[in-house]
């Protein structure tokens, strides 16, 4: 069982994988930013496991709260093809608000409907960044991990 830490280390061979108990359920991450630290995200990237992509997700929910508690949908993340290899995966939507606490909500994944796990999470406030470079150099995850907790 690796834990949801393992999400924003750099390392793409260490992975997050659900409770076995809790596999077939809702999973979900939650980033906490930190008092003062509200972005207003625009993009998500994840990247599959290496060595077992189809464990990740097929259908999740970027939700954002004030408070950690109060959660409303900021946008639809949805997987439609099943991973083949371990590559990061992108999405964008326009949100101008800002948020303490973003979540992502995994209600299904690739491997029998199931989710069981993947490898990487980025948040990004701007989503007008070149395409290689979107989860490398401005990632929250990566660049401020030692300011967002991820739970």
């Amino acid at each position: 069982h690796q834990t949801p830490e393992r999400l924003l280390d750099g390392d793409p061979n260490s992975y997050w994988h659900v409770d076995l108990d809790l596999v077939g359920e809702p999973a979900w991450v939650t980033v906490d930013f930190g008092e003062g630290r509200e972005p207003a995200v625009r993009a998500l990237a994840a990247l599959p496991r290496e060595d077992i992509p189809r464990q990740f997700f097929r259908t999740a929910r970027l939700q954002v709260s004030d408070d950690g508690e109060t959660w409303e949908n900021l946008a639809g993340i949805p997987a439609r093809e099943t991973p083949s290899r371990a590559a990061w995966r992108r999405w964008e939507f326009e949100n101008d608000r800002t948020f303490r606490y973003y979540r992502l909500l995994i209600t299904d994944g690739h491997e029998g409907g199931r989710f069981y796990s993947m490898a990487g999470l980025a948040l990004f406030e701007l989503s007008l960044l070149p395409a290689d470079n979107r989860h490398r150099d401005y990632s929250y995850g990566e660049t401020t991990r030692g300011r967002a907790a991820i739970t």
